[in-house]
């Protein structure tokens, strides 16, 4: 953050993304109960709409509030205090966002240093580090172990929705794809200890599913940057909305390309690896692939916007330049 000639050495990094993601969440669970409640009011007389619908309209309300304050925070770290309160405050009476919440109390006890521009640039890797480590802790916080988090897919067994590959996209984008990479590896670790899935080998099934989008993010990207620099010269030119859906587009292909080879490869085999002592031979995995084809596109459908919309948000307001 500019101060003069100066730079703030150490700006409020963790308590923006924390408060930044706790918004946008807020939000999309605020859309969610809105539409919940609409529906439900259909058969209730109003009533669940007036419900879920109020709780939903309140949600949004305070997770924008949120969403401004973060940006507030991040561009004037010195109104620590003042933003800090008001994301607190807001994530409270809100849904109660956890990251919020962790978000605001950063805030409060951040502590601005100042330094020059040129001590500034030999700290990028102490900035990447820390990035990694609280993409890391978000992943991992936000598996459904710890936050229930989740959401079965109903028209198939053993597939769960889930929100824990957001902040593995956004180190991806933001810092680099190894890092991405070295996350999803940690999450694998911690998803075999508390989350395995119906497979004791489940989280590998993950990780190749995640792998997968990831490398089919990786070529749309570099796509993209031949283009943007040939054409626009935009350093941001790769997170336009263009790009955000040939990344989506060619991410979904790779996923479920990959997955679905896998899948019909492993699944009729002996536990762990499938289901063959339940049945599954070469002709259900067929008839399963189609199912399992829509849930890693769809997954991938809002994991991949959200997570482009969050990176782009996050870079421009802390000017990074590490990836």
């Amino acid at each position: 953050m500019e101060m003069g000639d100066h730079m703030s050495e150490n700006g409020p990094t963790a308590a923006f993304i924390l408060s930044l993601i706790g918004g946008i969440l807020g939000i999309v669970v605020g859309f969610i109960l809105i539409v919940f409640g609409a529906l439900l009011g259909a058969v209730t007389l109003g009533i669940g709409f007036a419900v879920y619908g109020g709780i939903g309209v309140w949600s949004l309300i305070c997770s924008i509030i949120v969403l401004v304050a973060a940006t507030k925070l991040n561009s004037k770290p010195m109104e620590h205090t003042k933003w800090g309160v008001i994301i607190l405050i807001f994530s409270i009476i809100g849904l109660g966002s956890l990251l919020g919440l962790i978000g605001g109390i950063l805030a409060l006890i951040y502590k601005p240093k100042t330094t020059s521009k040129s001590q500034i640039r030999t700290k990028m890797n102490t900035k990447k580090l820390a990035l990694t480590i609280v993409f890391a802790a978000l992943t991992v916080a936000l598996n459904p172990a710890f936050t229930n988090m989740a959401f079965p897919a109903p028209f198939a067994i053993g597939l769960i929705y889930q929100i824990w590959e957001i902040p593995i996209v956004i180190a991806f984008l933001i810092i680099s794809p190894i890092a991405g990479v070295t996350i999803t590896l940690l999450n694998t670790a911690v998803l075999f200890a508390v989350y395995p899935g119906i497979l004791p080998t489940g989280p590998f099934y993950n990780l190749a599913a995640s792998l997968s989008m990831q490398l089919g993010i990786l070529v749309a990207s570099m796509i993209a940057k031949k283009i943007t620099q040939r054409k626009e010269q935009d350093p941001m030119g790769q997170f336009k909305l263009k790009w955000v859906g040939l990344s989506t587009t060619i991410g979904i292909i790779f996923r479920v390309a990959f997955m679905s080879v896998l899948l019909y490869f492993a699944l009729p085999q002996q536990p762990p690896i499938g289901f063959a002592n339940f049945g599954f031979d070469q002709a259900a995995a067929i008839l399963y692939l189609p199912a399992a084809a829509f849930f890693n596109a769809t997954l991938a459908l809002y994991t991949i916007p959200i997570a482009y919309f969050i990176a782009r948000t996050v870079k421009k307001n802390l000017r990074l330049n590490i990836a």
